[in-house]
């Protein structure tokens, strides 16, 4: 993430950084690029922890851990209905690999 805007890089190489302020900026950096980290690393643990729960539950509540045939037809009639309020992401395919996951 060290690459500048065009309109800051004229004004970054007219300043002249002292050894306070490269120190200071240094340990600013440190901070943001740890809170960053931090932020991305929460993200996906509650990503996996939601898709583990998605797969868990219709595997076990809805399908009563059964493959057959209805069991084709709710997860596909669920990834409608999740689209449609959610988004992309949960297609019938991904809500299997959900379930696989488990």
């Amino acid at each position: 993430m060290n690459k500048k805007p065009q309109y800051l890089q004229a004004h970054v190489e007219q300043l002249s950084v002292d050894q306070t302020t490269g120190k200071l900026l240094g340990e600013i950096c440190f901070l943001i690029e740890t809170a960053r980290n931090q932020i991305a690393r929460a993200a996906n643990s509650g990503v996996v922890s939601l898709y583990w729960n998605i797969g868990d539950r219709i595997g076990r509540e809805i399908l009563g851990d059964q493959r057959a045939e209805y069991g084709k037809k709710i997860v596909y009639a669920l990834s409608i209905q999740l689209t449609m309020e959610y988004g992309r992401g949960f297609s019938d395919k991904a809500l299997f690999q959900m379930m696989r996951f488990v």
